[in-house]
């Protein structure tokens, strides 16, 4: 823990550096007779570059160019340094035109799933640890559907042997939606367990009607539930986790190619090509 807070603060204090040297050769520009969004743009690009570079480092994690823990400390503090050079560029104002509209807009896309899919990862990455055993992703909808056969058989088994239905009637009004597919997707999200609750509450309610042997039965299908639930959350996060990259990655490309398309319009008006 120590050594993480040592090598935050020195993280941070390079981000700091590199943001204030930044701020002061734009700063200089401007006192020249050159034009001071030049230098700002170009630094930043080549810093969204170097950004986009991590994707393809993950593509070929057998090549010698670092560890990948390192190239994501980089790209974290990275980012929170494009997002200083893109408001020095626009010079901390709403810009104009269709164009920069669409690449400001873009950018703030980039950048504000960037630092929420950096928050998720190093919230849900606890949280899935603290659900105890690996879930493997591509595995969770065999897993669903064996606890959904488990959790069916034991109804039946109810039906069959007790002659009775009321289980079965508590389970299709109350279990069945739940046992298909996955629920509380959102709940998952924000880590909350009310869902579960008011599940196990009502169960409990229903034991009043059920006989010892249908009690029993109930027992075990209030344990797949919990079961269920938890797989649940192993699907939410997981999917979050994935999810966010489909947005971050695209359009990080997106950016690039308009920011190249606004490089190149900039220098024509110039008369520098």
């Amino acid at each position: 823990m120590i050594r993480f807070r040592k090598r935050r603060a020195v993280n941070i204090g390079i981000l700091a550096a590199l943001s204030v040297a930044a701020y002061l050769c734009y700063y200089l520009n401007t006192l020249t007779l050159s034009n001071g969004n030049f230098g700002s743009g170009w630094i930043l690009l080549g810093v969204m570059i170097f950004l986009a570079a991590y994707n393809g480092r993950k593509k070929f994690p057998f090549l010698p160019l670092g560890r990948s823990s390192v190239w994501l400390q980089f790209h974290a503090y990275g980012g929170l340094l494009s997002i200083f050079l893109f408001l020095c560029h626009i010079q901390f104002r709403i810009p104009n035109g269709c164009l920069e509209i669409v690449l400001a807009t873009l950018f703030v896309i980039v950048a504000g799933s960037g630092v929420v899919g950096l928050l998720i990862s190093r919230s849900f990455a606890r949280r899935l640890s603290a659900q105890g055993e690996e879930v493997i992703y591509e595995r969770i909808p065999l897993f669903r559907r064996n606890i959904s056969k488990a959790a069916e058989g034991l109804i039946l088994q109810s039906v069959s042997e007790m002659q009775s239905t009321v289980l079965a009637s508590f389970y299709r009004e109350y279990l069945h939606l739940f046992f298909s597919r996955p629920r509380y997707f959102w709940h998952h999200i924000f880590g909350s367990r009310e869902p579960l609750r008011i599940l196990t509450r009502r169960i409990k309610a229903n034991n009043r009607y059920l006989d010892e042997s249908e009690r029993e039965i109930m027992k075990n299908i209030t344990e797949l539930v919990k079961v269920k639930y938890d797989l649940d959350c192993h699907y939410a996060l997981q999917s979050a986790l994935k999810g966010w990259l489909f947005v971050h990655i695209p359009l990080t490309f997106a950016l690039l190619l308009v920011a190249g398309l606004h490089v190149l319009l900039i220098y024509l008006f110039r008369g520098g090509i």
